[in-house]
């Protein structure tokens, strides 16, 4: 698949699934009660490696052969889920208070010549309810995209003191924090799942 569409893999899988996202014009949305087959999902997408180069708007560009192009982010922590009118999340406070799951792919992108040419992310966003005293306040999990790799070792990232390697042990790292105790000791309400540059 192309990085730029990995929300259509994502939307595809969850199809197979029968789940369907809402559609209304700023945002794509699922109900709380798919929230955790949209994790399985994610899990499942991750795991697929993107096409190395490919064309958008014009523009010849390439996804690297390096772990740090292809990296995947779990956060959760109290705050608001709503969307903004330009687009994108707030977290303020000024809502009723959530917890909120955010897992991440993230992609580094390159011109043809091997210039830097931005960042580009998919995010599903998971919101729940319930007792704000239940939960930690922040947790964070880095990990790599793709097949696991043999050439790259996962033992540590020096940019990162909280990283988990590919997707199989990311994912058990996630399942095993105190964050993620949020799909058994709160209710999801609805999860979102957006793509863009970052």
């Amino acid at each position: 698949m192309r990085a730029v569409d990995a929300y259509l893999r994502l939307e595809e899988l969850l199809a197979a699934r029968g789940v369907a996202l809402v559609d209304d014009g700023r945002t794509r949305r699922g109900a709380g009660i798919h929230a955790r087959t949209a994790w399985d999902v994610f899990c499942e997408a991750a795991r697929e490696p993107v096409e190395p180069r490919f064309a958008l708007d014009g523009r010849a560009l390439t996804v690297p052969d390096d772990p740090d192009c292809d990296l995947l982010l779990f956060e959760s922590g109290w705050g608001t889920a709503r969307p903004e009118a330009g687009g994108g999340w707030a977290s303020d406070g000024s809502d009723p208070a959530a917890y909120l799951l955010y897992l991440t792919r993230q992609f580094i992108f390159h011109e043809a010549d091997g210039e830097y040419a931005g960042m580009h992310a998919l995010t599903v966003t998971i919101e729940c309810h319930g007792s704000s005293g239940s939960l930690e306040a922040h947790e964070e999990c880095w990990g790599h995209g793709g097949p696991a790799r043999a050439d790259v070792s996962d033992e540590r990232h020096p940019e990162m003191s909280d990283w988990s390697g590919p997707v199989q042990a990311w994912a058990a790292r996630v399942e095993s924090s105190e964050g993620f105790r949020a799909f058994e000791a709160l209710v999801p309400q609805r999860f979102f799942v957006e793509q863009g540059t970052i």
